[in-house]
């Protein structure tokens, strides 16, 4: 029990190492994070991630802010990436909230000029262990200061990402903050929908939360995606059953809007 001890809080010293200078940095002094970030800071190597980013980036305004959400899958982290965006337009590390979502095999065959309008903001790339090197030096380049100024979010499974960041090296000093998600499971998942729910100003008891945990059965393991999209359906057929029913505004989740 000692020996785990020991492990947990030597990771958790870890977990807090700036990675732009090496050294231990103080995560709680940094700014209060967007309410979109909530639900994913209880999540112990997600949550300490975030903290350290965000607390980073603020430290060293001129370093790359480029983001990599390591996911248990290629798919399944894109609103993951989103709130990060949402989030960083909040704090100001971006000029604007435009947010551009492509998948990396659509962005192979496109050319760059069609990414002109998507200035000051950010580009989330799905399942990114599938861009092609020269495609994503390409958007590095075209992403800078001094081009078009937008921050790169690359997401996808975390050993595909490896292997693309070990074989093409030129591109590593790019991307310095890394978002782990990708040992989440069905605990983590509710803590999630938890949060969720309350960020969206809904109220939900035990009952509805289990019901959202055993939705989880017919789902790809870590796709927060569509766990997302299956509560955002809820809380619609929520707000319809009120309104039907004159009571809009109660926000108060029922087992009939499964």
């Amino acid at each position: 029990k000692r020996a785990a001890q020991d492990a947990e809080e030597e990771e958790k010293e870890e977990s807090s190492i700036d990675p732009v200078t090496g050294e231990k940095i103080a995560v709680d002094e940094g700014p209060k994070l967007p309410a979109c970030l909530d639900k994913y800071l209880k999540l112990a190597k997600t949550g300490d991630d975030i903290r350290v980013a965000i607390s980073s980036i603020q430290a060293h305004p001129e370093t790359s802010k480029n983001l990599v959400i390591l996911g248990h899958n290629g798919f399944g982290t894109v609103r993951v990436g989103e709130d990060l965006a949402r989030s960083y337009y909040e704090l100001g590390f971006v000029k604007s909230d435009k947010i551009a979502k492509i998948k990396a095999k659509q962005l192979n065959k496109i050319g760059l000029e069609k990414l002109k309008d998507l200035k000051g903001g950010c580009l989330i790339i799905e399942n990114s262990g599938l861009v092609s090197p020269q495609k994503l030096v390409e958007v590095i380049k075209n992403s800078a200061a001094d081009v078009n100024d937008y921050i790169v979010v690359l997401t996808g499974e975390i050993d595909s990402l490896a292997r693309f960041f070990e074989q093409n090296q030129e591109i590593v000093d790019e991307f310095v903050y890394l978002i782990d998600i990708h040992k989440i499971k069905e605990r983590g998942m509710s803590i999630i929908a938890r949060g969720y729910v309350k960020e969206k100003g809904y109220k939900a008891d035990k009952t509805i939360l289990d019901r959202f945990k055993a939705s989880l059965g017919s789902m790809e393991v870590g796709n927060i995606d569509r766990f997302l999209e299956y509560i955002d359906n809820v809380m619609k057929k929520c707000d319809d059953r009120e309104h039907s029913n004159g009571e809009t505004g109660k926000k108060v989740i029922t087992t009939e809007d499964f």
